[in-house]
């Protein structure tokens, strides 16, 4: 884990979606580091993702980071919604976008789009696939086994043709059981 990506990563997240409650930028990392991984193969903030009952989440060490952001450089205001309290964080401080390969800013923009229309409900339910369903509470789920081209819109941005083929690879060697050591998830 790179601490100081995952700390302007959520910044950068904020800013480009302030208001954001804890569900979101939970998943909102997941989205994040899982359509990184889709194109480079390996995660943008370096975290791995456990099972919670509310679906993949950061692990313990990298949610305590994000919790300790709340002390100076995260304000967390408490709002009703509904029946319920929403926690809605803002970025108090400017993100260093210099940590971020340049590919990086666009994918964050993305999902924070993405995200900002959807439920916090809506988000879960698109991260409990199978791999969320047959791991057990804790466990740390495989970040090949929680992307998915339906989770991310498409619309915001055109993949280029050497991401369009990646992609495809990767989904290719999935459904193959090609080599390269990504296999798709098997019920049981």
């Amino acid at each position: 884990m790179d601490k100081r990506v995952l700390e302007n990563t959520v910044l950068a997240l904020l800013k480009a979606a302030p208001g954001l409650g804890s569900i979101h930028v939970n998943k909102g990392l997941l989205m994040i580091d899982a359509y990184y991984y889709s194109l480079f193969h390996r995660t943008l903030t370096g975290i791995q993702y456990v099972k919670d009952k509310y679906g993949p989440v950061p692990e313990p060490e990298a949610r305590n980071i994000i919790k300790n952001m709340e002390l100076d450089t995260i304000e967390v205001q408490k709002e009703e919604k509904g029946p319920h309290k929403k926690k809605s964080h803002v970025a108090l401080v400017k993100p260093d976008y210099s940590v971020f390969p340049p590919e990086a800013l666009a994918i964050i923009n993305e999902v924070a789009e993405r995200i900002t229309s959807m439920s916090a409900q809506s988000l879960s339910e698109a991260t409990h696939n199978k791999a969320w369903e047959y791991t057990e509470q804790g466990e740390i789920i495989p970040i090949t086994s929680t992307y998915s081209l339906e989770v991310i819109d498409r619309s915001t941005r055109e993949l280029t043709t050497s991401e369009q083929k990646e992609i495809h690879d990767i989904l290719e060697e999935m459904y193959t059981g090609g080599t390269s050591g990504i296999q798709p998830v098997c019920a049981g």
